[in-house]
């Protein structure tokens, strides 16, 4: 589109939706979700080493949200929000695996994605 347009892009809404269960302590180990958005920030390295305008890469959502398709069943978010289809849900929000690397990718401006 950038080399039609001639306009910048704006990755937004990237990620994955996962049936997760929270260990003992209410927290999502992740890995998939790291693995996932990883491979394609360093994708978006690549991008703009050839030549293309991207000025960011915004991930799905910060918090689960509830999806029109699969209710509270898949997760999307960094933030575990105890929610499902019953009144049993206390809505506390936990963060995930992945909100602590997201975290750190952010601190160190994407270094993380090679080990910094």
């Amino acid at each position: 589109m950038e080399s039609r347009y001639h306009l910048p892009i704006l990755i937004t809404e990237n990620d994955m939706g996962a049936r997760e269960e929270a260990d003992a302590d209410g927290v999502v180990h992740d890995q998939y979700r790291i693995d996932y958005l990883e491979a394609h920030m360093r994708q978006t390295e690549l991008a703009v080493a050839d030549g293309v305008n991207l000025i960011g890469y915004c991930p799905w959502a910060f918090a689960d949200l509830v999806s029109t398709h699969n209710g509270s069943a898949k997760r999307y978010g960094f933030i575990r929000v105890d929610q499902d289809d019953t009144d049993t849900s206390t809505y506390a929000h936990t963060p995930k695996d992945s909100f602590w690397w997201y975290t750190h990718s952010i601190e160190t401006n994407g270094k993380a994605l090679h080990g910094a």
